[in-house]
């Protein structure tokens, strides 16, 4: 009986000691903000208010472009999330235009929504433009950039990443 007792009590301590130990190395995360070095300088806050839908982007490492989560907001309307995202350009080449998809799937259903935006002056390299898919927090979401064209005429197409005229 005794040494089930001291066993139990040696288990204990053991315990014990760990969680303390474990605790002095214990280092919460920090949110960090990030900033973009862009003509327009934006500003994103990864943090969210409401759990966001599965999100999955699509990317490769040949994209002109990379789309970041910045977070979910809860609209006023049927209960709908507004899934934010900042397109940053990180070729070393000027963007006139892009498109970017947002495919919407449930179990049963599936819907896309294709965004294009151009720019006049264009998009520097390291610049980034917002953008935002609605969505229902059952939904998966993925993301693409379908295309991009340059200042000086080029394209690059997720079907066909190499440059074309």
């Amino acid at each position: 009986m005794n040494r089930n007792l001291i066993r139990a009590f040696v288990g204990l301590l053991t315990f014990a000691i760990g969680v303390f130990v474990s605790s002095l190395f214990y280092h919460p995360v920090k949110v960090v903000t990030l900033v973009y070095d862009s003509s327009s300088i934006l500003v994103a806050t990864p943090i969210s208010s409401v759990a966001s839908p599965t999100l999955s982007i699509d990317s490769l490492t040949t994209e002109p472009l990379k789309i970041r989560y910045v977070g979910t907001e809860i609209t006023d309307h049927n209960e709908r999330l507004r899934v934010n995202f900042l397109v940053q350009n990180i070729s070393n080449q000027t963007v006139r235009a892009f498109v970017v998809s947002c495919v919407r799937s449930t179990a049963t259903t599936s819907g896309a929504y294709l965004e294009s935006r151009s720019f006049p002056e264009g998009l520097r390299n390291g610049a980034s433009e917002p953008f935002v898919c609605y969505s229902a927090a059952t939904d998966n979401l993925e993301l693409r950039v379908n295309e991009v064209e340059f200042m000086d005429g080029t394209r690059w197409s997720k079907n066909q990443p190499v440059n074309r005229r």
